[in-house]
């Protein structure tokens, strides 16, 4: 119970707070206490229930706030968006999602920044559905990993190269850099010298300067895109099921626990390092349906993105499944 001269308190700065919207600031020189006491106070007021707040959506439309708190809070990550796809198909699904990250992508670009991109149909899809505005210029797109060695020519516009030279295109006065290596290469000591090249160090430098990352959510072995595509890594499908791989960002595979570097082909890839997407303030992951449920855990507590788009059907599903795993 509180004692009636503080409920009064309360009451005082409640109605000076939100009724006169006076600061809090304002309420400690009008009721004579300190600021720490005024913020208290306006706490025991919602907590006690005499301040209630309510928060009304009037643009009208479906929304996920709550949501998207919730599952920001349970992955651990900087921001999450979900959006409601016309249907649970995996093309709706890419198509609503994609849609979202240019939208959110336009939104947050500046002039002058360096973004990195990796392959997927995801991020091809984003790239279906941004503009140009004739504002934003001056832009640096970086590949993030280099090209699939794949017998399928169809594929070739999901891969980073191609993407960042197709946005790109949208710009004024952007550049692209190009990753002129293979994503896979056939050896450990192969990799060492590519990654020595002028070429390989001139990009992979640059990765140290970007603002922004776009990357795609690979799936568990059965289902990944990569594995179908490149004749190389398919060849240790059978490994990365038996060490318990449930997905990669950029060909850096992981568990669902979010650990790294299991395999030993991880020392032959040409991609960006999960430190350095760590280090980059913006790494937006985008990715949804039913085969990415342990993908976008894993990769969310790998830290390979801090901030994610996904479906409002994956995004029940994770928390499903983060729920009974606890």
């Amino acid at each position: 119970m509180i004692r009636l001269d503080r409920y009064n308190l309360i009451l005082k700065a409640a109605h000076l707070y939100y009724i006169d919207n006076k600061t809090q600031a304002e309420i400690s020189e009008i009721l004579r206490i300190s600021r720490p006491t005024i913020n208290k106070l306006l706490r025991e007021a919602r907590e006690s229930g005499i301040v209630k707040i309510t928060i009304n959506n009037t643009r009208g439309g479906e929304n996920f706030v709550e949501r998207e708190l919730e599952l920001r809070e349970e992955l651990g990550l900087r921001e999450v968006m979900i959006v409601n796809p016309a249907s649970t198909s995996q093309k709706a699904i890419d198509l609503s999602i994609g849609e979202q990250a240019a939208n959110y992508l336009m939104s947050t670009l500046r002039s002058g920044a360096t973004i990195g991109l990796s392959s997927g149909k995801t991020v091809l899809r984003m790239n279906e559905h941004l503009h140009s505005t004739g504002v934003l210029k001056n832009l640096s797109f970086i590949p993030l990993e280099g090209g699939i060695d794949t017998e399928d020519g169809n594929y070739s516009n999901i891969l980073s190269n191609f993407l960042c030279e197709q946005m790109a295109s949208l710009f004024k006065n952007s550049t692209i850099a190009m990753v002129l290596a293979p994503l896979v290469a056939q050896s450990e000591e192969e990799a060492a010298i590519l990654f020595r090249s002028k070429n390989i160090q001139r990009v992979f430098n640059r990765m140290e300067d970007m603002d922004i990352a776009i990357v795609g959510i690979d799936s568990d072995p059965e289902n990944s895109t990569l594995l179908l595509l490149d004749r190389t890594l398919k060849e240790y499908r059978a490994d990365m099921v038996k060490a318990g791989i449930v997905g990669n960002v950029c060909a850096r595979h992981y568990t669902e626990d979010g650990e790294l570097n299991v395999m030993d082909i991880e020392r032959n890839i040409i991609a960006i390092q999960p430190e350095g997407l760590q280090k980059i303030p913006l790494v937006l992951g985008i990715a949804g349906g039913v085969h990415k449920i342990r993908s976008i855990i894993g990769g969310a507590r790998a830290k390979l993105f801090n901030t994610l788009i996904t479906d409002i059907h994956t995004a029940n599903a994770v928390s499903a499944r983060l729920k009974g795993t606890r």
